[in-house]
């Protein structure tokens, strides 16, 4: 809400002699008496009551005028101002050994893949909870990987689009024919599946990047294990991202030792088997390092809550605010109402509360 013109309310000032009349006015007296000792004993009428009252009605009423004469407007059509963001490409391993439960969301023990998958929702809608703004002027792009590299979003500002192909990654699966068994050549596949090409997931990044239009371009790594698929290695991939001007922010979630992660047999039964992981820190040290971005290691969804809200502040947005173009008069409802109370106390006086003069 906004007032068109509002030193009008200066006029206001007009009133207070009017204010102070009300208080120190004492009526003269119409007839004199020698004594007014017959009256004590009379009660007085609702009209000795309300007599007092009958002049802030014009009061009232002259300042509801003043009000509509400042013009009270209030905003019927917002237009946001998009600033210019930054393009995000969100870079996620989904490779065997994201299976290990050891990340908690809330009371329940989940999967690394289910944990990066909720703090990255909260990263990109925003989560007063957990204090992430959100990432509204940005573009979001996606690339999942684990023996092979896909891109799941180019980087868009769709991000509910967005979240719903994020929550569709999942682990490595083996393909089933219609009753449910495993293929073998589908199982082939799960199993290559199941490694990490951190070096062509990286290389298809900073490519996805390269189209955008925004002056800021950032990939966000995350991965658990170390480099052992793919055709290009990391240090190929650090040499694009520096070509294109992108930096990288590494994540290695977890931590080395022996896991029970989960494994589908060639018959299609689940399970989990204890398996040894290796964090290759230092590959993901020397990705951040080269491209001008930072390494970051989140071994709970706490440490990777916290590690998302460093990124959120290190890479911000301009600032953003709603502005109202089209605005709807109120000042006829403030117009109205005083014409009627000045009206009406001029009435009352002329009628019911007509003193004698």
């Amino acid at each position: 809400m906004r007032f068109a013109n509002p030193l009008w309310f200066f006029a206001l000032l007009a009133l207070l002699p009017l204010i102070v009349r009300v208080f120190t006015r004492r009526r003269k007296a119409a007839v004199t008496f020698s004594s007014l000792s017959i009256l004590e004993g009379m009660k007085l009428t609702w009209r000795s009551r309300l007599r007092p009252f009958i002049p802030w009605l014009r009061i009232i009423g002259l300042g509801c005028i003043v009000v509509a004469l400042a013009r009270p407007q209030a905003g019927v059509k917002g237009f946001r101002e998009r600033r210019e963001g930054i393009a995000i490409q969100m870079c996620v391993d989904r490779s065997s050994s994201m299976s290990a439960e050891d990340f908690q969301l809330g009371d329940e023990l989940v999967d690394r893949l289910t944990a990066v998958k909720e703090v990255i929702r909260r990263f990109v809608n925003g989560d007063a909870e957990t204090d992430l703004s959100g990432r509204i002027d940005d573009q979001v792009g996606l690339v999942a990987f684990g023996g092979f590299s896909e891109v799941r979003c180019p980087a868009t500002l769709d991000h509910q689009m967005f979240q719903e192909i994020l929550s569709n990654v999942n682990l490595p699966e083996p393909a089933r024919d219609v009753s449910g068994n495993v293929l073998r050549a589908g199982y082939n596949l799960y199993t290559e599946e199941g490694a990490t090409a951190i070096g062509d997931a990286l290389a298809m990044s900073a490519d996805q990047l390269r189209k955008s239009d925004a002056k800021s371009k950032v990939i966000i790594l995350l991965s658990d294990g170390e480099h052992n698929a793919g055709v290009l290695n990391p240090g190929q991939a650090i040499e694009i991202a520096k070509e294109f001007g992108i930096r990288v922010y590494s994540i290695g979630v977890g931590s080395s030792g022996r896991r029970f992660v989960r494994y589908v047999s060639p018959n299609g039964t689940i399970g989990y088997r204890p398996v040894m992981l290796n964090l290759d820190a230092e590959t993901l040290k020397r990705i951040a390092g080269e491209t001008g971005g930072k390494y970051f290691h989140a071994d709970n969804t706490s440490a990777l809550l916290d590690v998302y809200r460093e990124i959120d502040q290190l890479e911000k947005t301009s600032t953003e605010g709603t502005v109202y173009r089209d605005y709807r008069e109120l000042c006829f409802p403030w117009l109205l109402g005083g014409l009627l109370l000045v009206a009406f106390e001029v009435l009352m006086n002329a009628t019911l509360f007509r003193g004698v003069p």
